[in-house]
């Protein structure tokens, strides 16, 4: 973190961030930080800290800013890092507060800490805790029965990065990511232990977060055939059937599993 607010500083102190206070501070830093390191300048200020930033990192280095980049100082800091997210009439981040939590959380990348709705590509763009980028259409936003209607014009990210809000309809991160990343779903299937983890069980999940049926594989596979794969009954499933599987899921058949 690079700031040389005291009260800032002694805040992100606490949860075991390296602080940077000064000039030489931060090309020390930016020598000899590994690869994939994160910063954060929460003011403009903060920002002119990283200055005279001398050679190249070791590794991708991402920098999140508090406060919009303009100007030459953004030419500079798009040149200094891999990624720079910062605010901007578009892109919404977290509270100082909540980011810190995200931050400092050994799961950090299973947090949203901002992100932007573009219309014009009828998308929503998602910000992570390890400031990675997950994009995702707007249509997967879609609402129940009884559930409220996405209001992309009200678009938020709260409860500490762990709700996506469009209106008075919400979407958990853990949902989104469940969908879109395939690193999640392993790591979430390993959190699971209580959980089956045979391939049935994955096959099973993936099918009714599909909202499909054991008979809607047929005529390559009938109702019967799924469901004793399902019920671990077939010990060795070929891959003409993983095949056919994927191909109703809209899956790469080495995913199935990852479910």
């Amino acid at each position: 973190m690079v700031s040389d607010d005291p009260d800032i500083a002694d805040i992100w102190s606490e949860i075991g961030a390296t602080i940077a206070r000064t000039n030489e501070d931060v090309r020390e830093l930016y020598a000899t930080a590994a690869s994939n390191f994160v910063w954060l300048a929460p003011r403009h200020s903060d920002m002119l800290l990283l200055g005279n930033i001398v050679g190249s990192p070791k590794g991708n280095h991402r920098l999140l800013c508090l406060e919009p980049t303009e100007g030459s100082i953004k030419h500079y800091l798009d040149a200094k890092f891999s990624r720079v997210v910062s605010p901007d009439d578009q892109l919404k981040l977290l509270p100082l507060g909540e980011i810190a939590e995200i931050f400092a959380s050994a799961d950090s990348e299973d947090f949203f800490l901002g992100g932007t709705i573009d219309k014009a590509n009828d998308s929503v763009i998602l910000y992570r805790g390890n400031l990675e980028p997950i994009t995702l259409p707007l249509s997967w936003f879609e609402a129940g029965p009884n559930s409220p209607q996405p209001d992309p014009d009200d678009f938020e990210i709260i409860d500490f990065g762990q709700t996506v809000r469009l209106g008075e309809f919400e979407a958990g991160a853990d949902a989104i990511l469940y969908e879109f990343d395939p690193s999640y779903r392993r790591r979430d299937k390993e959190r699971r232990l209580d959980s089956d983890d045979s391939f049935g069980g994955a096959l099973r999940r993936l099918r009714l977060q599909k909202g499909l049926k054991q008979s809607d594989f047929s005529p390559s596979l009938s109702a019967k055939e799924v469901g004793r794969i399902e019920r671990g009954e077939v010990k060795t499933v070929h891959q003409k059937t993983l095949d056919s599987l994927a191909l109703h899921l809209g899956v790469a058949p080495e995913e199935i599993e990852t479910y």
